[in-house]
Protein backbone atom coordinates (compact mmCIF):
# COMPACT_ATOMS: atom_id res chain seq x y z
CA UNK A 1 0.00 0.00 0.00
CA UNK A 2 2.74 2.61 0.89
CA UNK A 3 4.84 1.68 -2.44
CA UNK A 4 1.62 2.08 -4.88
CA UNK A 5 0.79 5.87 -2.71
CA UNK A 6 4.47 6.70 -3.16
CA UNK A 7 4.44 6.18 -6.67
CA UNK A 8 0.91 8.67 -7.11
CA UNK A 9 2.82 10.92 -4.99
CA UNK A 10 5.66 11.05 -7.00
CA UNK A 11 3.67 10.82 -10.36
CA UNK A 12 1.98 13.72 -8.74
CA UNK A 13 5.07 16.57 -8.08
CA UNK A 14 5.96 15.41 -11.79
CA UNK A 15 2.66 16.16 -13.25
CA UNK A 16 2.68 19.63 -10.69
CA UNK A 17 6.59 20.26 -12.02
CA UNK A 18 5.90 20.15 -15.62
CA UNK A 19 2.20 22.21 -15.18
CA UNK A 20 4.17 25.20 -13.35
CA UNK A 21 7.16 25.33 -16.29
CA UNK A 22 4.22 25.20 -18.93
CA UNK A 23 3.35 28.01 -17.19
CA UNK A 24 6.64 29.92 -17.39
CA UNK A 25 7.90 29.35 -13.71
CA UNK A 26 11.00 26.95 -12.49
CA UNK A 27 10.25 23.43 -11.74
CA UNK A 28 8.74 23.58 -8.52
CA UNK A 29 8.20 20.70 -6.28
CA UNK A 30 5.76 21.01 -3.26
CA UNK A 31 8.36 20.28 -0.21
CA UNK A 32 4.97 18.31 1.73
CA UNK A 33 5.12 15.78 -1.58
CA UNK A 34 8.77 15.53 -1.29
CA UNK A 35 8.66 15.12 2.57
CA UNK A 36 6.00 12.38 1.81
CA UNK A 37 7.63 10.67 -0.64
CA UNK A 38 10.99 10.37 1.36
CA UNK A 39 9.05 9.27 4.66
CA UNK A 40 7.18 6.71 2.72
CA UNK A 41 10.09 5.77 1.24
CA UNK A 42 12.16 5.01 3.67
CA UNK A 43 9.49 2.90 5.93
CA UNK A 44 9.04 0.39 2.97
CA UNK A 45 12.60 -0.99 3.89
CA UNK A 46 12.66 0.72 7.30
CA UNK A 47 16.27 2.75 6.85
CA UNK A 48 15.97 2.52 3.02
CA UNK A 49 18.18 5.60 1.21
CA UNK A 50 16.66 8.00 -1.64
CA UNK A 51 16.80 5.95 -4.91
CA UNK A 52 19.39 8.04 -7.30
CA UNK A 53 17.66 9.19 -10.06
CA UNK A 54 17.84 6.74 -13.34
CA UNK A 55 18.81 8.59 -16.48
CA UNK A 56 15.89 8.58 -19.18
CA UNK A 57 15.90 6.32 -22.29
CA UNK A 58 14.91 7.41 -25.43
CA UNK A 59 10.84 6.81 -24.96
CA UNK A 60 11.79 8.87 -21.61
CA UNK A 61 12.85 11.34 -23.46
CA UNK A 62 10.15 11.26 -25.83
CA UNK A 63 7.24 12.92 -23.30
CA UNK A 64 8.78 15.75 -22.09
CA UNK A 65 9.99 16.60 -25.92
CA UNK A 66 6.52 16.51 -26.90
CA UNK A 67 5.38 18.37 -23.61
CA UNK A 68 7.85 21.17 -24.87
CA UNK A 69 6.13 21.41 -27.79
CA UNK A 70 2.42 21.65 -27.17
CA UNK A 71 3.58 24.41 -24.65
CA UNK A 72 5.52 26.24 -27.68
CA UNK A 73 2.53 25.76 -29.81
CA UNK A 74 0.60 27.15 -27.41
CA UNK A 75 2.71 30.41 -26.66
CA UNK A 76 2.61 30.76 -30.27
CA UNK A 77 -0.77 30.77 -31.63
CA UNK A 78 -2.93 32.63 -28.54
CA UNK A 79 -4.99 34.60 -31.59
CA UNK A 80 -5.86 32.01 -33.53
CA UNK A 81 -7.47 29.75 -30.76
CA UNK A 82 -8.91 32.62 -29.69
CA UNK A 83 -10.90 32.76 -33.08
CA UNK A 84 -11.60 29.19 -32.80
CA UNK A 85 -13.11 29.44 -29.69
CA UNK A 86 -15.17 32.26 -31.02
CA UNK A 87 -16.35 29.70 -33.93
CA UNK A 88 -16.94 27.30 -31.29
CA UNK A 89 -19.39 29.14 -29.04
CA UNK A 90 -20.96 30.44 -31.94
CA UNK A 91 -21.36 27.36 -33.68
CA UNK A 92 -22.58 25.64 -30.50
CA UNK A 93 -25.43 28.35 -29.60
CA UNK A 94 -26.81 27.82 -33.32
CA UNK A 95 -26.86 24.64 -33.63
CA UNK A 96 -30.35 23.59 -33.88
CA UNK A 97 -30.69 26.83 -35.93
CA UNK A 98 -28.63 24.51 -38.76
CA UNK A 99 -31.35 22.08 -39.26
CA UNK A 100 -33.08 22.22 -42.62
CA UNK A 101 -34.58 20.34 -45.14
CA UNK A 102 -31.18 18.83 -46.43
CA UNK A 103 -30.95 17.44 -43.06
CA UNK A 104 -34.28 15.35 -42.89
CA UNK A 105 -33.63 14.51 -46.67
CA UNK A 106 -30.38 12.87 -45.31
CA UNK A 107 -31.66 11.24 -42.88
CA UNK A 108 -34.35 9.60 -45.04
CA UNK A 109 -32.12 8.77 -47.87
CA UNK A 110 -29.61 7.28 -45.30
CA UNK A 111 -32.30 5.18 -43.61
CA UNK A 112 -32.88 3.64 -47.33
CA UNK A 113 -29.48 3.17 -47.86
CA UNK A 114 -29.13 1.29 -44.86
CA UNK A 115 -32.02 -0.96 -44.96
CA UNK A 116 -31.55 -1.42 -49.10
CA UNK A 117 -28.69 -0.36 -50.55
CA UNK A 118 -28.47 2.24 -52.44
CA UNK A 119 -31.59 3.91 -54.45
CA UNK A 120 -32.15 3.19 -58.12
CA UNK A 121 -35.39 4.82 -58.84
CA UNK A 122 -37.82 6.99 -56.71
CA UNK A 123 -40.14 5.87 -54.22
CA UNK A 124 -40.44 8.36 -51.38
CA UNK A 125 -42.47 11.39 -52.79
CA UNK A 126 -45.27 11.08 -55.71
CA UNK A 127 -44.50 13.55 -58.74
CA UNK A 128 -41.40 11.93 -59.24
CA UNK A 129 -42.62 8.38 -58.81
CA UNK A 130 -40.44 5.11 -60.85
CA UNK A 131 -38.14 8.20 -62.17
CA UNK A 132 -33.96 7.10 -62.51
CA UNK A 133 -33.33 8.44 -58.90
CA UNK A 134 -29.00 9.18 -58.32
CA UNK A 135 -28.24 9.29 -55.02
CA UNK A 136 -25.14 10.14 -55.03
CA UNK A 137 -24.53 11.96 -51.72
CA UNK A 138 -25.00 8.10 -50.50
CA UNK A 139 -22.33 7.45 -48.24
CA UNK A 140 -22.85 11.04 -46.94
CA UNK A 141 -26.17 10.24 -46.01
CA UNK A 142 -25.11 7.06 -44.43
CA UNK A 143 -22.88 8.63 -42.42
CA UNK A 144 -25.63 11.09 -40.96
CA UNK A 145 -28.32 8.39 -40.58
CA UNK A 146 -25.54 6.64 -38.51
CA UNK A 147 -24.40 9.09 -36.52
CA UNK A 148 -28.11 9.81 -35.47
CA UNK A 149 -28.35 5.99 -35.05
CA UNK A 150 -26.11 6.25 -32.25
CA UNK A 151 -26.95 9.49 -30.61
CA UNK A 152 -30.23 10.82 -31.67
CA UNK A 153 -30.49 14.49 -32.96
CA UNK A 154 -28.29 15.73 -30.85
CA UNK A 155 -25.79 13.57 -31.44
CA UNK A 156 -25.59 14.76 -34.89
CA UNK A 157 -25.60 18.51 -34.57
CA UNK A 158 -22.40 18.22 -32.15
CA UNK A 159 -20.84 15.91 -34.84
CA UNK A 160 -22.19 18.96 -37.55
CA UNK A 161 -20.69 21.43 -35.26
CA UNK A 162 -17.22 19.38 -34.63
CA UNK A 163 -17.01 18.80 -38.22
CA UNK A 164 -17.36 22.77 -39.50
CA UNK A 165 -14.77 24.07 -36.23
CA UNK A 166 -12.45 20.87 -37.45
CA UNK A 167 -12.37 21.81 -40.99
CA UNK A 168 -12.02 26.05 -40.33
CA UNK A 169 -8.97 24.69 -37.81
CA UNK A 170 -7.70 23.24 -40.96
CA UNK A 171 -7.53 26.13 -43.19
CA UNK A 172 -6.30 28.20 -39.73
CA UNK A 173 -3.36 25.62 -39.79
CA UNK A 174 -2.64 26.10 -43.32
CA UNK A 175 -2.97 29.74 -43.35
CA UNK A 176 0.23 29.90 -40.30
CA UNK A 177 1.88 26.70 -41.79
CA UNK A 178 2.04 28.68 -44.96
CA UNK A 179 3.59 31.75 -43.94
CA UNK A 180 0.85 33.83 -42.32
CA UNK A 181 1.12 35.42 -38.94
CA UNK A 182 -1.01 34.73 -35.96
CA UNK A 183 -2.35 38.29 -36.10
CA UNK A 184 -3.18 38.53 -39.79
CA UNK A 185 -4.84 34.99 -39.67
CA UNK A 186 -6.94 35.42 -36.97
CA UNK A 187 -8.13 38.75 -38.66
CA UNK A 188 -9.19 37.38 -42.01
CA UNK A 189 -10.28 34.14 -39.54
CA UNK A 190 -13.01 36.13 -38.17
CA UNK A 191 -14.16 37.78 -41.19
CA UNK A 192 -14.32 34.57 -43.24
CA UNK A 193 -15.77 32.58 -40.22
CA UNK A 194 -18.99 34.87 -40.43
CA UNK A 195 -19.23 34.58 -43.99
CA UNK A 196 -18.97 30.93 -44.02
CA UNK A 197 -21.38 30.57 -41.46
CA UNK A 198 -24.81 31.46 -43.07
CA UNK A 199 -23.98 27.89 -45.41
CA UNK A 200 -23.58 25.71 -41.99
CA UNK A 201 -26.79 23.64 -42.68
CA UNK A 202 -26.77 20.49 -41.08
CA UNK A 203 -26.18 18.20 -44.63
CA UNK A 204 -23.58 16.15 -45.95
CA UNK A 205 -22.15 19.33 -47.33
CA UNK A 206 -20.65 19.37 -44.16
CA UNK A 207 -18.15 16.13 -44.68
CA UNK A 208 -16.66 18.01 -47.97
CA UNK A 209 -15.27 21.12 -45.84
CA UNK A 210 -12.41 19.34 -44.04
CA UNK A 211 -12.05 17.24 -47.84
CA UNK A 212 -11.81 20.66 -49.18
CA UNK A 213 -9.39 22.11 -47.09
CA UNK A 214 -7.27 19.19 -47.44
CA UNK A 215 -7.35 19.02 -51.22
CA UNK A 216 -6.59 22.41 -51.38
CA UNK A 217 -3.38 21.92 -49.04
CA UNK A 218 -2.39 19.43 -50.45
CA UNK A 219 -2.16 21.20 -53.85
CA UNK A 220 -1.09 24.30 -52.28
CA UNK A 221 1.93 22.27 -50.54
CA UNK A 222 3.25 20.55 -54.00
CA UNK A 223 4.13 24.03 -55.17
CA UNK A 224 6.32 24.59 -52.52
CA UNK A 225 8.14 21.48 -51.38
CA UNK A 226 7.10 18.64 -54.02
CA UNK A 227 6.49 15.19 -52.42
CA UNK A 228 4.41 11.95 -53.05
CA UNK A 229 1.75 13.49 -49.89
CA UNK A 230 0.47 14.78 -53.27
CA UNK A 231 -1.01 11.62 -54.70
CA UNK A 232 -3.25 11.40 -51.13
CA UNK A 233 -5.76 13.84 -53.66
CA UNK A 234 -6.67 11.11 -55.19
CA UNK A 235 -8.16 9.16 -52.65
CA UNK A 236 -9.58 11.59 -50.73
CA UNK A 237 -11.82 12.79 -54.07
CA UNK A 238 -13.03 9.17 -54.57
CA UNK A 239 -14.05 9.60 -50.90
CA UNK A 240 -15.43 13.44 -51.74
CA UNK A 241 -17.30 12.03 -54.97
CA UNK A 242 -19.61 9.69 -53.00
CA UNK A 243 -20.46 12.15 -49.71
CA UNK A 244 -21.44 15.63 -51.76
CA UNK A 245 -22.23 16.94 -55.17
CA UNK A 246 -18.92 19.38 -54.55
CA UNK A 247 -16.48 17.14 -55.63
CA UNK A 248 -16.85 18.83 -58.81
CA UNK A 249 -15.10 21.37 -56.96
CA UNK A 250 -12.50 19.15 -55.68
CA UNK A 251 -11.90 17.96 -59.04
CA UNK A 252 -11.34 21.72 -60.70
CA UNK A 253 -8.92 22.59 -58.35
CA UNK A 254 -6.73 19.66 -58.93
CA UNK A 255 -7.17 20.88 -62.70
CA UNK A 256 -6.48 24.46 -61.83
CA UNK A 257 -3.33 23.06 -60.02
CA UNK A 258 -2.21 20.77 -63.16
CA UNK A 259 -2.81 23.82 -65.65
CA UNK A 260 -0.49 25.62 -62.64
CA UNK A 261 2.49 23.42 -62.74
CA UNK A 262 2.53 23.21 -66.66
CA UNK A 263 2.92 27.03 -66.49
CA UNK A 264 5.49 26.89 -64.07
CA UNK A 265 7.45 24.33 -65.61
CA UNK A 266 7.40 26.27 -68.72
CA UNK A 267 8.60 24.19 -72.29
CA UNK A 268 12.29 23.35 -71.20
CA UNK A 269 12.88 19.86 -71.73
CA UNK A 270 14.19 19.06 -68.33
CA UNK A 271 10.91 19.30 -66.58
CA UNK A 272 8.62 17.45 -69.01
CA UNK A 273 8.15 15.02 -65.79
CA UNK A 274 6.85 17.56 -64.17
CA UNK A 275 4.25 18.47 -67.20
CA UNK A 276 3.17 14.85 -67.52
CA UNK A 277 2.50 14.53 -63.81
CA UNK A 278 0.19 17.50 -64.22
CA UNK A 279 -1.43 16.09 -66.67
CA UNK A 280 -2.14 12.82 -65.34
CA UNK A 281 -3.75 14.29 -62.28
CA UNK A 282 -5.86 16.70 -64.72
CA UNK A 283 -7.15 13.52 -66.49
CA UNK A 284 -7.53 11.32 -63.23
CA UNK A 285 -9.68 14.04 -61.34
CA UNK A 286 -12.73 14.01 -63.81
CA UNK A 287 -12.83 10.11 -63.59
CA UNK A 288 -12.45 10.07 -59.99
CA UNK A 289 -16.03 11.29 -59.26
CA UNK A 290 -17.23 8.31 -61.14
CA UNK A 291 -15.72 6.05 -59.20
CA UNK A 292 -19.24 5.16 -57.33
CA UNK A 293 -21.98 2.68 -57.31
CA UNK A 294 -23.88 4.99 -60.06
CA UNK A 295 -20.84 5.05 -62.15
CA UNK A 296 -21.82 6.76 -65.70
CA UNK A 297 -24.84 8.09 -64.40
CA UNK A 298 -23.39 10.52 -62.26
CA UNK A 299 -22.54 13.07 -65.24
CA UNK A 300 -26.30 13.67 -65.93
CA UNK A 301 -26.98 14.03 -62.12
CA UNK A 302 -24.19 16.91 -61.91
CA UNK A 303 -25.70 18.74 -65.32
CA UNK A 304 -29.16 18.34 -63.26
CA UNK A 305 -27.93 20.05 -60.51
CA UNK A 306 -25.78 22.78 -61.72
CA UNK A 307 -27.09 23.68 -64.78
CA UNK A 308 -30.99 23.44 -64.53
CA UNK A 309 -32.38 27.26 -64.52
CA UNK A 310 -35.66 26.16 -63.58
CA UNK A 311 -33.88 24.23 -60.23
CA UNK A 312 -32.48 28.08 -59.10
CA UNK A 313 -35.20 30.03 -59.76
CA UNK A 314 -36.35 28.23 -57.14
CA UNK A 315 -34.25 27.30 -54.42
CA UNK A 316 -32.62 30.66 -52.81
CA UNK A 317 -29.64 29.13 -51.95
CA UNK A 318 -28.71 28.59 -55.54
CA UNK A 319 -29.85 32.34 -56.76
CA UNK A 320 -26.81 34.59 -58.07
CA UNK A 321 -25.28 36.41 -54.88
CA UNK A 322 -26.46 40.30 -54.15
CA UNK A 323 -25.55 43.23 -52.60
CA UNK A 324 -27.02 44.14 -49.95
CA UNK A 325 -27.87 40.99 -48.92
CA UNK A 326 -24.83 39.24 -48.69
CA UNK A 327 -22.77 42.13 -47.79
CA UNK A 328 -19.84 40.41 -45.78
CA UNK A 329 -19.01 38.15 -48.83
CA UNK A 330 -18.24 41.45 -50.89
CA UNK A 331 -16.27 42.95 -47.65
CA UNK A 332 -13.83 39.58 -47.90
CA UNK A 333 -14.21 39.37 -51.10
CA UNK A 334 -13.24 43.06 -52.06
CA UNK A 335 -10.16 43.24 -49.41
CA UNK A 336 -9.20 39.53 -50.60
CA UNK A 337 -8.87 40.55 -54.07
CA UNK A 338 -7.09 43.74 -53.22
CA UNK A 339 -4.64 42.17 -50.90
CA UNK A 340 -3.51 39.51 -53.37
CA UNK A 341 -3.26 42.50 -56.33
CA UNK A 342 -1.18 44.51 -53.89
CA UNK A 343 1.35 41.67 -53.07
CA UNK A 344 0.70 38.94 -56.22
CA UNK A 345 3.75 37.31 -55.47
CA UNK A 346 3.17 36.37 -51.76
CA UNK A 347 1.01 33.34 -53.75
CA UNK A 348 1.04 30.50 -56.04
CA UNK A 349 0.07 30.76 -59.46
CA UNK A 350 -2.65 27.94 -58.31
CA UNK A 351 -3.68 30.08 -55.08
CA UNK A 352 -4.42 33.07 -57.47
CA UNK A 353 -6.36 30.58 -59.67
CA UNK A 354 -8.49 28.73 -56.56
CA UNK A 355 -9.26 32.16 -55.45
CA UNK A 356 -10.90 33.66 -58.63
CA UNK A 357 -12.08 30.38 -59.16
CA UNK A 358 -14.43 30.24 -56.17
CA UNK A 359 -15.04 33.94 -56.34
CA UNK A 360 -16.67 33.53 -59.68
CA UNK A 361 -18.40 30.56 -58.15
CA UNK A 362 -19.84 32.35 -55.29
CA UNK A 363 -20.83 35.38 -57.54
CA UNK A 364 -23.17 32.15 -59.28
CA UNK A 365 -24.69 30.91 -56.30
CA UNK A 366 -24.65 31.61 -52.31
CA UNK A 367 -23.95 28.27 -51.46
CA UNK A 368 -20.74 29.06 -52.96
CA UNK A 369 -19.48 31.54 -50.52
CA UNK A 370 -18.53 29.15 -48.11
CA UNK A 371 -15.81 27.79 -50.47
CA UNK A 372 -13.94 31.36 -51.14
CA UNK A 373 -14.21 32.01 -47.37
CA UNK A 374 -12.23 28.86 -46.84
CA UNK A 375 -9.59 29.72 -49.81
CA UNK A 376 -9.65 33.86 -48.91
CA UNK A 377 -8.44 32.34 -45.23
CA UNK A 378 -6.15 30.15 -46.04
CA UNK A 379 -3.67 32.53 -48.85
CA UNK A 380 -5.04 36.08 -48.09
CA UNK A 381 -3.09 36.29 -44.23
CA UNK A 382 -0.04 36.50 -46.25
CA UNK A 383 -0.53 39.21 -48.22
CA UNK A 384 -1.71 40.79 -45.49
CA UNK A 385 1.55 40.53 -43.54
CA UNK A 386 3.07 41.89 -46.73
CA UNK A 387 1.64 45.14 -46.67
CA UNK A 388 1.15 45.15 -42.60
CA UNK A 389 4.25 43.91 -41.44
CA UNK A 390 3.96 42.33 -37.49
CA UNK A 391 6.71 44.10 -35.45
CA UNK A 392 8.87 42.06 -33.08
CA UNK A 393 7.31 41.87 -30.05
CA UNK A 394 8.59 39.97 -26.77
CA UNK A 395 7.37 36.72 -26.42
CA UNK A 396 5.00 36.85 -23.00
CA UNK A 397 4.56 33.08 -22.47
CA UNK A 398 3.01 32.76 -19.79
CA UNK A 399 0.28 35.38 -21.22
CA UNK A 400 -0.13 33.43 -24.31
CA UNK A 401 -0.20 30.07 -22.41
CA UNK A 402 -3.15 31.57 -20.22
CA UNK A 403 -5.02 32.94 -23.58
CA UNK A 404 -4.50 29.64 -25.21
CA UNK A 405 -5.24 26.87 -22.38
CA UNK A 406 -8.55 29.71 -21.50
CA UNK A 407 -9.76 29.05 -25.42
CA UNK A 408 -8.97 25.46 -25.20
CA UNK A 409 -11.34 25.13 -22.05
CA UNK A 410 -13.72 27.37 -23.60
CA UNK A 411 -13.78 25.18 -27.28
CA UNK A 412 -14.69 21.95 -24.61
CA UNK A 413 -16.79 24.13 -22.60
CA UNK A 414 -19.30 25.02 -25.36
CA UNK A 415 -19.62 21.62 -26.81
CA UNK A 416 -20.23 20.32 -22.99
CA UNK A 417 -22.78 22.88 -22.52
CA UNK A 418 -24.25 22.07 -26.05
CA UNK A 419 -24.45 18.23 -24.80
CA UNK A 420 -26.23 18.97 -21.82
CA UNK A 421 -28.60 21.05 -23.40
CA UNK A 422 -32.57 20.05 -22.50
CA UNK A 423 -34.28 17.42 -24.82
CA UNK A 424 -36.49 20.14 -26.45
CA UNK A 425 -33.31 22.79 -27.42
CA UNK A 426 -32.13 20.48 -30.56
CA UNK A 427 -35.47 20.67 -32.54
CA UNK A 428 -36.45 24.03 -31.24
CA UNK A 429 -37.14 25.19 -34.66
CA UNK A 430 -39.21 22.72 -36.09
CA UNK A 431 -42.68 21.93 -34.96
CA UNK A 432 -44.09 20.07 -31.99
CA UNK A 433 -45.00 16.32 -31.48
CA UNK A 434 -48.58 17.62 -31.94
CA UNK A 435 -48.11 18.57 -35.50
CA UNK A 436 -46.58 15.00 -36.53
CA UNK A 437 -49.39 13.24 -34.43
CA UNK A 438 -52.15 15.18 -36.50
CA UNK A 439 -51.16 13.96 -39.78
CA UNK A 440 -50.36 10.21 -38.68
CA UNK A 441 -54.54 10.37 -37.30
CA UNK A 442 -55.57 11.65 -40.66
CA UNK A 443 -53.15 9.48 -42.59
CA UNK A 444 -54.12 6.11 -40.53
CA UNK A 445 -57.67 7.09 -40.43
CA UNK A 446 -57.46 7.27 -44.63
CA UNK A 447 -54.89 5.32 -46.22
CA UNK A 448 -55.25 6.60 -49.67
CA UNK A 449 -54.69 10.44 -48.10
CA UNK A 450 -52.35 12.42 -50.34
CA UNK A 451 -49.91 15.02 -48.74
CA UNK A 452 -49.45 18.30 -50.61
CA UNK A 453 -46.33 19.89 -48.42
CA UNK A 454 -43.12 22.47 -48.79
CA UNK A 455 -39.96 21.03 -49.42
CA UNK A 456 -39.10 22.40 -45.34
CA UNK A 457 -42.08 19.99 -44.04
CA UNK A 458 -41.87 17.10 -46.63
CA UNK A 459 -38.81 15.21 -45.50
CA UNK A 460 -39.42 15.97 -42.00
CA UNK A 461 -42.74 14.09 -42.41
CA UNK A 462 -41.12 11.22 -44.08
CA UNK A 463 -38.71 10.84 -41.18
CA UNK A 464 -41.06 11.40 -38.35
CA UNK A 465 -44.05 8.93 -40.20
CA UNK A 466 -42.50 6.41 -42.56
CA UNK A 467 -45.26 5.24 -43.38
CA UNK A 468 -46.14 8.56 -45.80
CA UNK A 469 -43.70 7.30 -48.12
CA UNK A 470 -45.12 7.59 -51.77
CA UNK A 471 -47.97 9.45 -50.23
CA UNK A 472 -46.27 13.09 -50.11
CA UNK A 473 -46.07 15.43 -53.12
CA UNK A 474 -42.55 16.29 -53.45
CA UNK A 475 -39.49 16.61 -51.31
CA UNK A 476 -36.14 18.57 -51.07
CA UNK A 477 -35.14 16.96 -54.46
CA UNK A 478 -35.57 19.23 -57.08
CA UNK A 479 -33.56 17.99 -59.45
CA UNK A 480 -35.83 15.14 -59.74
CA UNK A 481 -38.80 17.82 -60.76
CA UNK A 482 -39.42 18.68 -64.39
CA UNK A 483 -39.35 22.05 -65.55
CA UNK A 484 -43.67 22.27 -65.37
CA UNK A 485 -43.59 20.62 -61.83
CA UNK A 486 -40.78 23.36 -61.03
CA UNK A 487 -43.33 26.08 -62.24
CA UNK A 488 -46.31 24.52 -60.36
CA UNK A 489 -44.68 24.86 -57.06
CA UNK A 490 -43.31 28.82 -57.58
CA UNK A 491 -46.96 29.37 -59.01
CA UNK A 492 -48.20 27.75 -55.57
CA UNK A 493 -45.80 29.51 -53.58
CA UNK A 494 -46.07 33.22 -54.68
CA UNK A 495 -50.01 33.07 -56.04
CA UNK A 496 -48.62 34.33 -59.44
CA UNK A 497 -51.75 33.01 -61.90
CA UNK A 498 -55.54 32.90 -61.20
CA UNK A 499 -55.49 28.86 -60.94
CA UNK A 500 -52.23 28.86 -58.62
CA UNK A 501 -54.43 26.36 -56.21
CA UNK A 502 -54.68 23.97 -59.07
CA UNK A 503 -51.06 22.69 -57.87
CA UNK A 504 -52.52 21.24 -54.64
CA UNK A 505 -55.81 19.69 -56.47
CA UNK A 506 -56.13 15.62 -55.45
CA UNK A 507 -54.06 16.20 -52.23
CA UNK A 508 -56.77 16.64 -49.12
CA UNK A 509 -54.28 17.08 -46.44
CA UNK A 510 -52.11 20.35 -46.87
CA UNK A 511 -48.98 20.87 -44.45
CA UNK A 512 -47.66 24.29 -45.08
CA UNK A 513 -46.05 26.84 -43.05
CA UNK A 514 -47.94 30.10 -41.82
CA UNK A 515 -44.25 32.28 -41.95
CA UNK A 516 -44.37 31.98 -45.19
CA UNK A 517 -47.74 30.59 -47.03
CA UNK A 518 -50.26 32.62 -45.13
CA UNK A 519 -51.92 33.33 -48.39
CA UNK A 520 -52.13 29.71 -49.15
CA UNK A 521 -53.33 29.14 -45.38
CA UNK A 522 -55.93 31.33 -45.85
CA UNK A 523 -57.35 30.20 -49.40
CA UNK A 524 -57.73 26.79 -47.89
CA UNK A 525 -59.16 27.14 -44.88
CA UNK A 526 -61.75 29.42 -47.52
CA UNK A 527 -63.09 26.43 -48.74
CA UNK A 528 -66.23 24.57 -47.61
CA UNK A 529 -65.52 21.73 -45.50
CA UNK A 530 -62.05 22.11 -44.45
CA UNK A 531 -60.77 21.15 -41.16
CA UNK A 532 -57.45 23.11 -39.14
CA UNK A 533 -56.30 19.92 -37.68
CA UNK A 534 -52.95 21.65 -35.55
CA UNK A 535 -51.90 25.14 -35.94
CA UNK A 536 -49.11 27.01 -34.13
CA UNK A 537 -46.37 29.50 -35.67
CA UNK A 538 -44.38 27.32 -37.80
CA UNK A 539 -47.47 25.06 -39.24
CA UNK A 540 -50.24 24.31 -40.24
CA UNK A 541 -52.00 21.02 -41.17
CA UNK A 542 -55.07 21.48 -43.17
CA UNK A 543 -57.69 18.96 -44.20
CA UNK A 544 -59.61 19.39 -46.82
CA UNK A 545 -63.33 17.90 -47.53
CA UNK A 546 -63.53 14.74 -49.69
CA UNK A 547 -64.92 16.05 -52.52
CA UNK A 548 -61.26 17.75 -53.28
Amino acid sequence: MSVRFARVSADFAESSRWVWAVLGFRAWEPKGVSYLIRLVDGSVGGTARMRAPRARDGAGEAIPRMRDRIADLLAREPFVLLVLALDALVVTFRLPDFVASDTWLALVSGRDVSRGWIPRHETLTVWSHGRTWVDQQWLGQLSMYGVHAAGGLRLLLLVHGAMLAGAFALALAFARRSGGSSRSVALVGIVAFFVALPNSAVRTQVFAYPLFVLVFWLLASQARSPSRRVLLVVPLLVLWANIHGSAVLGAGLVILWAFAEIVRAGRRAVFWRFRLRAAAFAAAAPLCLLVSPYGLALPGYYHDVLGSGAFRDIVSEWHATTFPEQWPFFVLALGALWLVARKPRRLSLFEHLALVATLVASFDAIRNIAWFALVALMVAPRALDELWPTGEAPLRRRVNLSLSLGALAVCVGAFGVATARPAGWVGRNYPAQAAVDAVAVAAKHDPALLVFSNERYADWLLWKLPSLRGRVAFDARFELLTSDQLQAISRFRNQSSAHWIASADGYRLLVLDPRDEEPAVSAVLREPGTKQLYRDRRIAVLLRSSDR
